[in-house]
């Protein structure tokens, strides 16, 4: 028996492994696809909350209004959370912001003090509320001032 090799093209096993590739490569482009434009139809309140962490509720009106809210947990009462809020506030407004339908949002910030490991009291912080335009005439330094007042 003088039996020759196939060459490595002509395999059925290197066939069969070309075209499952193929076929797993296409259906990852296909889905990442769809991934991506189901997405899209979520309402902006989910979108916004899946891409910014921290918000605890989002809730946007007919007339383009985003209230955003955040609930900060506190061992003090002191209210020294502002400050380091505002910078996660300002790219909040950034990313809601990003879409067109938004034209104003409001940030409230709620501080969630808890007292010995028992007693809690749920104090709430001066809220941020920019239209788009003022927003992006703002630039950071003018938003952290106004928003620490």
């Amino acid at each position: 028996m003088n039996e020759t090799k196939k060459p490595l093209m002509k395999r059925w096993w290197f066939i069969m492994l070309i075209v499952i590739s193929a076929f797993s490569f296409t259906l990852g482009v296909w889905d990442s696809k769809n991934k991506r434009a189901s997405e899209e139809e979520l309402p902006i309140e989910e979108q916004i909350m899946k891409k910014v962490k921290f918000i605890d509720e989002a809730s946007m009106t007919d007339d383009g209004l985003l209230t955003i809210i955040s609930i900060i947990n506190s061992n003090t009462e002191d209210v020294s959370i502002a400050p380091t809020s505002i910078n996660w506030a300002f790219k909040t407004m950034q990313a809601a912001f990003e879409f067109p339908d938004v034209s104003e949002v409001n940030i409230v910030i709620q501080v969630m003090i808890i007292k010995d490991g028992k007693e809690s009291k749920m104090k709430e912080l001066p809220s941020i509320r920019y239209t788009r335009e003022e927003f992006e005439n703002t630039s950071f330094e003018k938003f952290s001032k106004k928003a620490s007042e």
